[in-house]
C-alpha cells in the first residue's frame, strides 16, 4: 500500500466507520465482524514509520488503539445489546491474536454486564421524575456524540427529531420527542454544554400546550438557569393571554404560572429553605413586567390575571411563613 491508501484507510476507519457505529440502530454479524478485521488490520498499521509521522497531524488519532476503539464504539452504544456480543466474540477469536482474545472477550463481558445493570436502575425509575430526568440525560448524550463527529450536524439532527412524528396507535406522544430536549435544558450537567443548549433553545418550537406537559420543576429551573429560554418562554405566555377570550382562559393561565413558581422537587422542600429565593425573585419580576407590558391585550384581561398571580403568591407566602 502506498502513501495515500494508508492514510485514506485510517482516515475512513476513525473519521467515518467508527462515528456511524457509536450511531447505529442496527447491527448485523458481517457488520461486527467487518468492524473488528478493519480495527485489527489498522492497528496493524501504527507500527509503520509513515503512520508514526500522521500523528503529528492529528494526534488525537491513536492507530495502535484501532481495535479497543472498535469495541468501545459498539459497547458504548445503547442499541447494541447482549444478543449481538455473541457475535462480537466469534469475531474477536477469529482476528485476534491468541494471546490477546481473553483479554477482549473479558473487556467484552464486563462492558455488557454494565450495560444491563445501568438498563435495570434504569427500569427502577420508570413511574418516578427521573424517569423524564434519564431520558433526556440519554437524549444530551446522544447529542454530544453527534456534535463531536459533526458539529455542522448537530442543527439538522435537533430539527429532526422534532419534526419526527411518532403514532398514536404505538401509544407515543406526537410532542414527546421536543419534551425531551426541552427537558434537557433543567439537567444539572447542561452547563458544560452551553453551545448544544443553546441549540436546543433556537430550534425547538414551543407552545402553551408544551409548556403544560413539562414537569413543573424542570421548567422552573430552565426558566432560571437561561434567559434565552426564559425570554421565549414569556414570549409563549404574552401570546396566550394574547389570544385569551374568557376569564376561564385567564384562570388557566394564572394556574400554569402558579403551579410553576410554586414547584420544588419534592412536597416538603420549597425555593425559600433551598437558599433559591433570590432566583425565584428575579424570574418572578421578569414575567411581570413582561405580561404588565404586553400591549396587544385589554386592561380588564391584565388586570384580572395579575391579580390571581399576586393573590396566589401572597397566600403561598402566608403557607410558607
Amino acid at each position: 500500500m502506498n502513501e495515500t491508501v494508508i492514510l485514506n484507510r485510517i482516515h475512513h476507519f476513525f473519521c467515518k466507520l467508527l462515528p456511524q457505529t457509536k450511531l447505529t440502530k442496527k447491527f448485523s454479524a458481517d457488520g461486527i465482524h467487518q468492524l473488528i478485521k478493519e480495527g485489527v488490520e489498522v492497528s496493524r498499521l501504527g507500527e509503520m514509520d509513515l503512520v508514526k509521522e500522521m500523528k503529528d497531524l492529528d494526534p488525537e488519532i491513536s492507530v495502535e488503539n484501532a481495535l479497543e476503539e472498535a469495541l468501545n464504539s459498539l459497547l458504548e452504544n445503547l442499541r447494541f445489546g447482549k444478543s449481538q456480543s455473541i457475535y462480537l466474540k466469534e469475531a474477536v477469536r477469529m482476528y485476534v491474536t491468541k494471546q490477546n482474545i481473553n483479554k477482549y472477550v473479558d473487556l467484552i463481558d464486563t462492558r455488557i454486564a454494565a450495560r444491563e445493570d445501568y438498563l435495570y436502575a434504569c427500569s427502577l425509575v420508570q413511574d418516578s421524575r427521573q424517569k423524564e430526568e434519564v431520558k433526556a440525560f440519554l437524549l444530551l448524550n446522544q447529542l454530544i456524540l453527534v456534535h463531536s463527529i459533526n458539529p455542522g450536524k448537530l442543527d439538522v439532527h435537533i430539527k429532526y427529531l422534532c419534526q419526527r412524528k411518532k403514532s398514536k396507535e404505538n401509544g407515543s406522544e406526537p410532542d414527546l420527542e421536543r419534551r425531551k430536549l426541552i427537558s434537557i435544558l433543567s439537567l444539572d450537567s447542561a452547563n458544560q454544554h452551553v453551545h448544544i443548549i443553546l441549540q436546543i433553545i433556537d430550534s425547538v418550537s414551543i407552545d402553551f400546550e408544551i409548556l403544560r406537559k413539562l414537569n413543573s420543576w424542570s421548567l422552573l429551573k430552565s426558566l432560571k438557569q437561561w434567559p434565552v429560554f426564559r425570554l421565549k418562554v414569556f414570549n409563549v405566555l404574552n401570546r396566550q393571554l394574547a389570544e385569551a377570550d374568557s376569564l376561564k382562559d385567564i384562570e388557566q393561565l394564572a394556574a400554569f404560572i402558579l403551579n410553576t413558581l410554586h414547584a420544588s422537587p419534592n412536597k416538603n422542600n420549597n425555593l425559600q429553605n433551598n437558599g433559591r429565593a433570590y432566583e425565584l425573585k428575579e424570574v418572578l419580576s421578569e414575567l411581570f413586567r413582561s405580561l404588565d407590558g404586553n400591549i396587544n391585550v385589554s386592561r380588564f384581561y391584565k388586570s384580572e390575571l395579575m391579580n390571581y398571580l399576586h393573590v396566589g403568591l401572597f397566600s403561598s407566602n402566608r403557607a410558607i411563613g
